[in-house]
């Protein structure tokens, strides 16, 4: 005890203690969801920069080889802390279980939507109106959000379990389009058609509905968030998340954004969004 108390006096007296890593400075990341998931190291590096904003990221990411759990597993693993920091599209419902970090992670790209259809269907959609294009049959995944919001819109939705199983529906007829953001598609759909060629991408008409994707910890994790937060802010202020966007092998296609001006879009509303966001703020919002 006597030493306890001369070490701990020198440490006050000198400021230069070791303090041995807690649980805290380490952070568990979950893995891809499939072998077409092309988002998950976009939000690996959105992450760590913005926990580098004030010097070296404190914290050490653990990435899980977890393969293609779903979102409900998913929501499961982060409640009972087996996750710590996860990127999901809100919901009200959502942001009553866990901490939102409300800063939009694609500019509220995500709720920007182009089909992964058949080949053979694309003469098809081209003579669709947006009543016949309701009634067409969308995979989605069964916990998304997005279930909800196309079937509250009137959208015939088949909701499946496993993310890669959505691309095989479509090339089997069993679904007519997969419904992926604008930023997520063309990615996925290069990796897809190593095994399903005959998919490709329907982006004449785009599905629009608000839905922005954030990060989200366990409510109890308050600094953690705060962290993610200032971060976040502070490379919106530099431009260094705009950058990033641009650099991104998933996302750098999407600009210059002007070429998404002459799109059709299908507007639908989101009851399950938080109704105080601001979609008008040009600082976490584009608009197309």
């Amino acid at each position: 005890m006597f030493f306890r108390i001369i070490i701990i006096a020198l440490c006050l007296i000198l400021g230069a203690c070791f303090v041995a890593p807690s649980h805290a400075q380490s952070l568990t990341l979950l893995g891809p969801q499939s072998a077409e998931d092309v988002s998950q190291s976009y939000f690996i590096a959105l992450l760590d920069k913005a926990l580098s904003q004030q010097g070296p990221n404190p914290y050490k990411f653990n990435v899980t080889n977890e393969l293609g759990p779903t979102q409900g597993r998913t929501i499961q693993l982060l409640s009972s802390g087996l996750i710590d920091v996860f990127w999901m599209g809100t919901s009200v419902d959502r942001e009553k279980k866990f901490k939102a970090i409300k800063i939009p992670l694609f500019k509220g790209l995500l709720g920007y939507r182009v089909s992964i259809i058949h080949q053979q269907q694309v003469s098809r959609f081209e003579s669709l109106n947006e009543s016949q294009f309701r009634k067409l049959i969308a995979c989605q995944g069964e916990h998304w959000p997005d279930t909800q919001i196309l079937l509250h819109n009137q959208y015939e939705v088949m909701p499946i379990a496993r993310f890669e199983l959505m691309f095989d529906m479509v090339d089997r007829g069993r679904c007519d389009y997969f419904p992926r953001a604008i930023f997520e598609g063309y990615g996925e759909l290069e990796k897809a058609q190593a095994r399903l060629p005959e998919l490709t991408i329907y982006d004449n008409v785009i599905l629009h509905y608000p839905f922005p994707i954030y990060f989200f910890v366990d409510k109890s994790r308050a600094e953690l968030a705060a962290k993610i937060e200032s971060g976040l802010e502070a490379m919106i202020d530099s431009g260094e998340h705009e950058a990033l966007m641009k650099r991104h092998p998933m996302t750098r296609h999407l600009f210059p954004i002007e070429q998404w001006q002459n799109k059709t879009i299908y507007r639908l509303d989101n009851p399950f969004l938080d109704r105080k966001i601001d979609l008008t703020v040009k600082r976490y919002w584009f608009q197309l």
